[in-house]
């Protein structure tokens, strides 16, 4: 452990990662779903949710990044995307291009 950081601090880009997918679903979902029904829906405790909203966890691991998919109702590699940190606006930017193929070109782009 450093010297000065507390026991189970997450690195700050794990952080802004967290609050990026945070981000990305509230993008998807708008603002009048609470972040309980998100958590029920992607089966995961709200105190969780709560923290992954915050940066206190690391982004969960790709097969619940894949049901959050599920309850999103977008492609998984979307969010993937959100959770290694391309910006929620511009995955938002490019779901709503109606040219698939070249929206999963910028996607590949984004995350290279």
């Amino acid at each position: 452990m450093k010297a000065g950081k507390p026991a189970g601090a997450r690195p700050p880009e794990e952080r802004a990662f967290a609050r990026n997918l945070y981000r990305f679903i509230r993008l998807i979902l708008g603002p009048n779903t609470s972040d309980n029904a998100i958590a029920r829906r992607w089966q995961m405790d709200p105190g969780m949710f709560n923290d992954l909203k915050h940066g206190r966890v690391a982004v969960p691991r790709i097969d619940r990044l894949g049901r959050l998919a599920e309850v999103l109702g977008v492609n998984e590699h979307y969010v993937f995307a959100a959770g290694m940190g391309v910006p929620a606006r511009r995955l938002i930017d490019l779901l709503a291009r109606p040219d698939v193929s070249t929206a999963v070109g910028a996607l590949v782009n984004a995350t290279a």
